[in-house]
């Protein structure tokens, strides 16, 4: 594997997410020009990464319905600066890379919007997956079974000039000088829309070819569902990160302390961990088992369980992932104690990738425990971690009393 930097990511949503975009003292922050911001902020917290959300120009409020994959979003675009919109970018990068950032973007990959020109010139049909009756296929929304997400239609990777089209998007986007691109979900759900691992392996080695040192990300979260049924995707995974992906999204999100038998997240985490690095995402929004329901307020709310979850999270993989509003989503500010995690994940090579050895079973009158023993990627340092699963309940911990 090719050395890379050890990325702490504070994932930066208030572009598209214009309704949760935080007051600060210079105005807004959705527009570019309020970037250095989102940096000092970054800073701050011992974070080196900001990732942006999808700022290519889209209709309506899904960035994945795409209008021109060569433009931005009017969302993001700084109106009173007197620069171009490709200048405002290439400013932006400058500015991150000055502050000592790595700025990350995400490219939507496998649809484009019903409204986008190709597919209403008539001479693009073949570019897109089409039903028996001829009509352009739209994706069906997951997280409510046979919802038909209308705003989008799929795009056929079969199609030798689509896959072209899209490398040559990627290398476009690549040029301006961002420092990795995440794809969200390359292993695609839809049987007719799998884009085939040959294509990433040759995108990405095309763009690598004049920017060897990007990075590429691939989203493989499953946001939805019972969480058993990502057990099988190991091997799509070996094959993404065969394919040239030098990061890919773990599940240790659906770790459950709380159910030994869910610690095939952590055997999952170790069988990879020789063939790529692992980005964790610690949440407040989503279901997590790691620390039971947090969305529910008996746990939302719950300072020791908030940072619990985000240490591990953040121990246990080689990067971690955090959205600019996590820190303030709960009654308690987060922020200085993620800035101690992150210190401290900086500094031991322990908390980067490595193996993990979990010891659940230990307890004494009552108490309950986890313990885990990490190493780090060359087997050079240990850390032994260990955490009060009773997230409600402090409990007094004695060495030699086990």
């Amino acid at each position: 594997m090719n050395r890379l930097p050890q990325i702490r990511t504070y994932d930066y949503k208030s572009i598209t997410k214009q309704n949760k975009v935080p007051a600060k003292k210079n105005g807004s922050l959705k527009k570019i020009g309020s970037l250095p911001i989102i940096f000092e902020e970054a800073q701050n917290m011992h974070f080196n990464t900001v990732q942006l959300q999808p700022f290519i120009q889209h209709r309506g409020g899904n960035p994945e319905a795409i209008m021109d994959h060569y433009a931005i979003s009017e969302s993001m675009t700084d109106h009173i600066s007197t620069m171009t919109q490709n200048d405002q970018i290439k400013w932006a990068v400058k500015q991150a890379h000055l502050n000592g950032i790595l700025l990350f973007m995400e490219l939507p990959m496998k649809y484009v919007s019903t409204n986008h020109p190709f597919a209403m010139d008539g001479e693009h049909d073949n570019w897109f997956l089409q039903n028996d009756d001829g009509t352009f296929m739209h994706p069906v929304r997951p997280i409510k079974s046979g919802a038909i997400r209308n705003d989008v239609i799929m795009l056929d990777y079969k199609n030798e000039k689509v896959r072209d089209f899209m490398i040559k998007v990627m290398e476009h986007w690549a040029a301006f000088g961002f420092d990795g691109i995440k794809i969200e979900n390359p292993i695609v759900s839809e049987e007719r829309n799998s884009i085939p691992d040959t294509f990433w392996k040759t995108a990405i080695s095309r763009v690598k070819d004049t920017h060897p040192s990007i990075i590429f990300l691939a989203d493989t979260r499953v946001r939805v569902g019972n969480p058993q049924s990502i057990r099988n995707r190991v091997e799509d995974i070996i094959n993404i990160l065969g394919s040239g992906f030098d990061l890919y999204t773990n599940s240790l999100i659906w770790w459950n302390l709380h159910r030994d038998e869910s610690a095939w997240t952590i055997d999952r985490l170790n069988h990879l961990s020789d063939l790529g690095r692992s980005v964790s995402f610690p949440t407040t929004h989503k279901t997590s088992p790691l620390t039971k329901d947090i969305r529910r307020p008996k746990y939302r709310n719950n300072f020791a369980a908030q940072k619990l979850h985000y240490a591990l999270m953040a121990f246990l993989s080689h990067a971690v992932s955090m959205t600019s509003t996590y820190p303030t989503e709960t009654d308690k500010d987060l922020t200085g104690y993620i800035k101690q995690v992150n210190m401290v994940k900086r500094k031991y090579a322990a908390f980067g990738e490595g193996k993990i050895s979990l010891i659940t079973k230990i307890a004494n009158k009552g108490k309950d425990f986890i313990f885990i023993q990490k190493h780090n990627e060359k087997m050079t340092q240990t850390a032994y971690i260990i955490a009060n699963r009773d997230v409600e309940n402090d409990q007094e911990f004695r060495p030699g009393t086990f």
